[in-house]
């Protein structure tokens, strides 16, 4: 059974505006990082704050990519985590495409 409440309903919004722009893979790969970067998830009220942005699923994908810096970067006698430095990688050329496609490149 479907929620009503309009805080589901934008988060719905924001999940379907991110599949469209960012794709299936990559947009599971943003909850992903978010969620390996807050295990305990994103409050109702840090949630809120981001669906009142603009774009909350712009919003969303450069926290994902925050967190992927974040967890990317060098700690001395740890090594970084191939899948995360996969996810970034791929994140970036993904963009870097997108750039080039409208740069008519």
């Amino acid at each position: 059974m479907a929620n009503d409440d309009p805080f589901s309903k934008q988060i719905a919004a924001a999940d379907a505006s991110g599949k469209s722009r960012y794709g299936e893979e990559g947009w599971t790969a943003d909850c992903a990082a978010l969620g390996r970067a807050s295990p305990s998830g994103v409050s109702r009220g840090d949630m809120e704050r981001i669906l009142s942005q603009p774009d909350p699923a712009g919003t969303i994908h450069q926290l994902a990519r925050a967190a992927r810096c974040q967890q990317l970067e060098a700690v001395p006698g740890q090594r970084v985590d191939a899948d995360i430095e996969a996810e970034y990688v791929a994140q970036r050329q993904a963009e870097r495409k997108a750039f080039r496609e409208r740069r008519g490149y």
